[in-house]
């Protein structure tokens, strides 16, 4: 959709709708009505107003206009409210946000938002959180400023410089996974409970750039569950992060290519088309190959655009009831239910457990019960 300038009413005209500018110099346009608009259109009609308007903007500055939106977390606090909720300075949530696109001195398109009570308040923090999301949406940045004051809510003011293929709503997609990321500590995407927090909240994106790890396993294919082989390929995932030290986070939509130390890093998201995972049958395998039953595992269906991807949360377990053990082994090619897989994660990969390991576990285990005995 391409919108384009009226001289003759002041007006931006847009589809069918025609929306004319307010004396201050600008236009406030509801987000569902122009999210399929470009950035270069959006260029060229705030370079065609603001030639138009001498009267209104006597120093030929560029005029602008806002996109106004409904909250998508409305209706929970940001962590900064929750620890500062007995403070004499607390404000209401806003329900709106308010997004500006204007011209820079060189004319160039910015786009410029403010995240609200962020967890983060230096340059260092910021960066941390927010450089390889934005890296990885190949947004560029034009500024970034912290205000932080007792009349307003304190916050971070950011201006993007937009590329040419993005659209409104792109935009404003940018805009809400840098508020996930900047107000809630929770939202790393670099630990496991960030991810999958960042996940449930329909920020998909903000995980492109991580790299696979010891916590975190992706695959752009689900898995082939009619098949034995593929259901102990399941099992034997999700048991390798039981065995773990913090759990992990097993997603299945995302597409991965080698940097270059050789990491699989998460670069596209290539959501399998809905109907594809049949949630049950994943839980009745994961349920009837693994000993003991996992504690807390979260296996879901996240929307994304057309399709869904299937993500499956395992929690840090319990130090006492490792290892967790999977029906089945692989011999010469098939799974032979005579035997069991003791699956663990190395870095980025998996691997049976040694029979060392295995057996320091039963002699640590064996000197536990024995000093319980002596007590």
């Amino acid at each position: 959709m391409d919108m384009k300038w009226d001289e003759g009413d002041k007006a931006v005209i847009f589809g069918n709708q025609k929306v004319f500018y307010s004396r201050g110099g600008g236009c406030e346009f509801e987000r569902d009505s122009i999210s399929a608009v470009k950035v270069p259109s959006i260029r060229k009609t705030l370079k065609d107003s603001s030639r138009s308007e001498p009267k209104n903007n006597p120093r030929g500055l560029p005029i602008d206009f806002t996109v106004v939106s409904e909250v998508s977390d409305a209706g929970r606090l940001s962590d900064w409210q929750l620890e500062n909720a007995f403070k004499s300075f607390v404000w209401e949530i806003e329900k709106k946000n308010f997004e500006n696109f204007s011209l820079n001195s060189d004319g160039e398109l910015l786009f410029v938002f403010s995240v609200d009570f962020p967890v983060c308040r230096t340059e260092i923090d910021f960066r941390e959180r927010a450089s390889l999301y934005l890296s990885r949406v190949s947004a560029e940045v034009d500024s970034i400023r912290f205000f932080d004051n007792r009349v307003d809510p304190p916050a971070w003011e950011i201006r993007l410089l937009p590329p040419d293929d993005w659209t409104v709503g792109r935009c404003s997609e940018v805009s809400e996974g840098l508020r996930m990321l900047l107000r809630y500590r929770k939202a790393n995407p670099s630990a496991p409970i960030g991810a999958y927090t960042l996940l449930m909240a329909g920020k998909a994106e903000t995980l492109l750039g991580q790299p696979e790890s010891d916590w975190l396993e992706v695959k752009r294919k689900g898995y082939g569950i009619a098949e034995q082989s593929q259901k102990h390929e399941l099992a034997c995932d999700v048991a390798a992060f039981a065995n773990s030290t913090d759990g992990g986070l097993l997603i299945v939509g995302f597409s991965t290519e080698k940097d270059p130390a050789g990491r699989d890093i998460l670069t596209m998201i290539h959501p399998p088309r809905r109907g594809s995972f049949n949630l049950q049958t994943y839980m009745q395998v994961i349920a009837n190959r693994i000993t003991p039953p996992v504690e807390g595992i979260r296996v879901e269906l996240v929307s994304y655009r057309d399709g869904d991807l299937l993500v499956i949360f395992i929690p840090p377990q319990p130090k006492e009831m490792q290892p967790y053990l999977v029906r089945g082994a692989s011999v010469s090619g098939r799974v032979s239910g005579a035997y069991f897989s003791i699956p663990q994660r190395i870095g980025s990969d998996k691997s049976t457990m040694s029979p060392e390991r295995v057996h320091s576990m039963l002699v640590a285990g064996r000197s536990f019960l024995q000093m319980k005995g002596d007590i």
